[in-house]
């Protein structure tokens, strides 16, 4: 009589073996991929501020100034919110993004982060430049604005409180 010595499934240690590799190619795969859609996020805003930018540049040759009220543009990106104050500086343009018209200075326009609690990206109309700016105890902002520049500097930003980079668009 012949003895059938057939292996019917896998062993225990096999199985560990798996889920090892599947737990160190998740703990891999998962920071990479949440880096990616935090950049995407952040690559939305860029057209939204572009569009603004024009409309301000536009304002400032008809009129000589810049303005804080996105009602004196001819822009329409979004729609005021909760935020919103008297003279429509405030806009919600993305379910990721508010713009607004800077204020204290009147010479940048800037993104504020409504997915990442910290973040922000600056316009400066007199440099023609955009910063990604955060909070330094955000180190998710942090690393991502660093994924855009080379440099840290703290100029770039009328709040002191917040580090920024230059964005290499």
């Amino acid at each position: 009589m012949i003895q059938q010595n057939a292996r019917r499934g896998f062993t225990l240690i096999e199985l560990l073996v798996v889920v090892l590799i599947i737990g160190i190619l998740a703990a891999v795969a998962v920071p990479q991929y949440q880096k990616a859609v935090d950049k995407a996020r952040v690559m939305e805003a860029l057209p939204l501020l572009k569009a603004t930018i024009s409309a301000e540049k536009i304002y400032y040759l008809a009129n000589g100034e810049y303005t804080n009220n996105f009602g004196a543009l001819d822009i329409d990106v979004g729609t005021p919110d909760e935020e919103t104050n008297t003279n429509l500086s405030f806009i919600q343009s993305t379910t990721n993004w508010h713009i607004k018209l800077r204020e204290i200075d009147g010479n940048s326009i800037y993104a504020k982060s409504r997915f990442n609690e910290g973040l922000f990206i600056y316009y400066y109309l007199d440099k023609d430049t955009f910063h990604c700016c955060f909070n330094p105890n955000n180190t998710r902002s942090q690393k991502l604005c660093s994924s855009f520049g080379s440099t840290t500097t703290n100029e770039c930003a009328t709040d002191n409180t917040l580090s920024c980079y230059p964005m290499n668009l």
